[in-house]
């Protein structure tokens, strides 16, 4: 399903605003609804092309290895190209700073980090 221009311009607008403004956006729409007389599907509705699905979170356990969190945060962020981005995290934390000075849960921490942020910059660009 393809975004029309204006859908996509409102989610990028929803996007960009702190969540008190995203409430009243969302309470002025489903306002705009009831006055129009129109009223949503009872099913859900697909995810229209361009807008990535909230990523369902998972608590890392307190016993976790990085491997299990990259398999943890690639189910989290199935919505990504996960291949690419297991390669890309396994790069970034090689380059920085000397691996064998951080502790599990410090890398664990950068994978989610970087996990986050792919995320955040794809939404960003649909």
């Amino acid at each position: 399903m393809k975004l029309q221009p204006e859908a996509a311009r409102l989610q990028r607008i929803h996007a960009a605003l702190g969540t008190e403004h995203r409430e009243s956006l969302l309470d002025y729409a489903e306002f705009l609804l009831l006055r129009s007389g129109t009223e949503l599907p009872s099913k859900e509705l697909p995810i229209p092309e361009g807008i990535l699905p909230e990523p369902a979170f998972e608590e890392s356990p307190d016993d976790e290895t990085v491997t299990g969190a990259l398999l943890r945060l690639s189910r989290i962020y199935a919505m990504l190209d996960v291949e690419t981005l297991q390669s890309q995290a396994s790069l970034a934390i090689l380059e920085g700073t000397a691996i064998r000075e951080k502790t599990a849960r410090q890398l664990i921490d950068e994978l989610e980090r970087f996990f986050a942020d792919r995320y955040q910059r794809a939404r960003l660009v649909g």
